[in-house]
């Protein structure tokens, strides 16, 4: 999560680039530039049908319009689900506009609870954590926050940072604090991932 200017979307790209069989679903046509192919709803399917599990692929797919966000996204979290190893890593970008009633549509929430069961990552890329869908805010194992200003963005903060949540106010362009729940404490890190500090 972080606010635009932030540096989040040059870790994203870092990190995609470290995995194989990615795909991004976004709502907007994509303007990245780290090897994705983007396609509209009906390429995206032949596309990622011809894929063999092998191969090393980023690709970015979007609705045919903004109406269809949600829809688009249950069909391809359906398909996932269904047939492990199709992709690696479902990438949510912009996953506020994946909000129903503050949460996320069936098709999704299951794919979200179990897609670990079938070796599927899922990760939500957006900018403000009160924006979120409560049920991506509770499922997630590695919370990462870059600079956020809005009270109601640090008090959702709270519930990984504790009173280091304060600490994303003043973090700089590309620093981001981490907390893993396999791990004690907050990390914050730089631009190049050198550590900075570590907070109890």
């Amino acid at each position: 999560m972080g606010l635009t200017g932030s540096g989040k979307t040059y870790r994203e790209e870092r990190e995609i680039r470290t995995v194989h069989r990615v795909l991004v679903l976004t709502p907007y046509p994509p303007d990245y530039e780290y090897g994705a192919i983007p396609l509209d709803y009906q390429e995206a399917w032949k596309a990622l049908a011809k894929y063999p599990q092998r191969s090393c692929r980023i690709v970015t797919a979007y609705p045919p319009g903004k109406k269809n966000v949600i829809p688009f996204t249950d069909k391809i979290a359906r398909f996932a689900y269904h047939h492990p190893g199709w992709v690696d890593v479902l990438v949510l970008d912009e996953c506020q506009r994946l909000r129903v009633k503050r949460d996320v549509s069936d098709d999704l929430a299951i794919l979200i609870d179990e897609g670990r069961h079938v070796n599927l990552n899922v990760w939500a890329i957006g900018r403000r954590p009160i924006q979120t869908p409560m049920l991506l805010r509770s499922q997630c194992q590695t919370q990462v926050s870059f600079r956020q200003n809005s009270q109601r963005d640090i008090v959702v903060l709270e519930d990984y940072y504790g009173d280091n949540a304060e600490k994303a106010r003043t973090l700089g362009e590309f620093e981001f604090l981490r907390h893993d729940d396999d791990k004690l404490g907050v990390y914050h890190y730089s631009k190049d991932n050198e550590l900075i500090n570590i907070y109890s």
